[in-house]
């Protein structure tokens, strides 16, 4: 059953996209793999660039990490919104205003990238803005347990 082996776990419920603002944090003790799912509603004036942290307690971006991330094809509600760009592999990325508002966002993370050396066990979404943007966003984790059950605790703080 999809609920024993994966966790969808709401990370971001319309965060506005001004300043420097985060993703709730996941704890990744015993994750296997991550991958968000962002909604960006409509952004304006400004880019906003994303960054996925690992750090050592809730809510700590200590270490920027790679990821591989897909925009969706087209605007959300139009055809081929769902079909994917081809993944890339990342360590910061610019939502570039002109060109993705409406769209959605797929971000894999392997948790083998996080700072084990630092006994990192929390990741975080950070999205930073260099200018005054105007616009949200909203979204989910798929979370996979290293060891599924019907059971699953939080993954949240």
């Amino acid at each position: 059953m999809f609920s024993e082996k994966y966790k969808i776990v709401p990370v971001a419920k319309e965060i506005d996209l001004s300043g420097t603002v985060y993703s709730d944090s996941i704890y990744m003790k015993d994750v296997l793999k991550v991958t968000y799912m962002f909604i960006l509603n409509t952004l304006a004036a400004a880019s906003a660039t994303l960054t996925v942290n690992s750090g050592l307690t809730d809510a700590s971006c200590a270490t920027a990490m790679r990821f591989l991330y897909a925009f969706g094809g087209a605007a959300v509600g139009s055809a081929s919104c769902d079909v994917l760009d081809a993944l890339t592999s990342a360590s910061t990325l610019t939502l570039t205003y002109g060109s993705y508002s409406n769209y959605m966002l797929v971000v894999e993370v392997d948790p083998a990238d996080m700072n084990s050396a630092l006994d990192h066990d929390w990741l975080t979404c950070k999205f930073t803005t260099a200018g005054s943007v105007t616009g949200k966003v909203s979204g989910f984790a798929i979370v996979e347990y290293r060891y599924p059950g019907s059971a699953s605790a939080t993954v949240l703080a």
